[in-house]
């Protein structure tokens, strides 16, 4: 038998899943709220609430001894005294629901959307 591993219905089914993921992706990006509103809790109490808008420059904010850099493009951990690092090695935050979390330290760092129509959840 001469047989090939992919038939023409095979490429055109996987072309339609890559397509649908495509499209899925982009309408994620451009409808999935504008996350400009940083929040930053510690010890559970709200610290600070910047909205990126706002901002012409980055700003530099401490909070029990986590340094976090908020700009036009996001927020992101610069720096934290706790041992594994895991909140800075979450990057720069962008999008609405984005977060991280420096748990030895007790500090969230949250962006929030104002989009009406913004996901309630997004998973990856």
């Amino acid at each position: 038998m001469n047989r090939t591993c992919f038939q023409k219905r095979d490429w055109l089914l996987l072309g339609g899943i890559l397509l649908t993921a495509l499209l899925l992706t982009a309408a994620l990006r451009l409808f999935g709220g504008d996350g400009r509103v940083v929040e930053i809790y510690a010890d559970g109490q709200l610290a600070e609430q910047i909205d990126c808008r706002s901002l012409t420059d980055s700003r530099q904010i401490e909070v029990n001894g986590v340094q976090v850099e908020v700009s036009p493009a996001g927020a992101r951990v610069l720096s934290s005294v706790c041992p594994d690092q895991v909140c800075v090695a979450a990057g720069l935050l962008q999008h609405s629901g984005d977060m991280a979390v420096c748990a030895p330290q007790r500090v969230v760092v949250k962006l929030t959307g104002t989009a009406e129509d913004a996901p309630d959840a997004v998973v990856y």
